[in-house]
């Protein structure tokens, strides 16, 4: 019986192909969004937009510090958690 390398070895660059372009686009789609809406926190009454805050902009500050909190320093600190926990 003859082996067919030159098949196996393009079903396995195929394969690999095929698992890493949806690797790459998913660890990618961070940088894609980029979308920092919650930065600053207070957006009203500063040098970048002077109008005077409302009602709706003290929600919207709320807001901003819950998705701080879960997007920017919960990952950070369980990281440093698990950091601290294994040494």
């Amino acid at each position: 019986m003859e082996h067919k390398t030159k098949n196996k070895n393009f079903n396995f660059k195929t394969i690999k192909l095929l698992l890493l372009v949806p690797c790459l686009l998913f660890l990618a789609s961070p940088l894609i969004a980029d979308a920092q809406s919650y930065l600053p926190i207070v957006q009203c009454g500063n040098s970048v937009n002077p109008n005077p805050c409302t009602t709706c902009d003290f929600f919207k500050m709320v807001k901003n510090m819950i998705d701080l909190g879960l997007y920017v320093i919960t990952p950070v600190a369980a990281t440093l958690f698990f950091i601290w926990a294994d040494s």
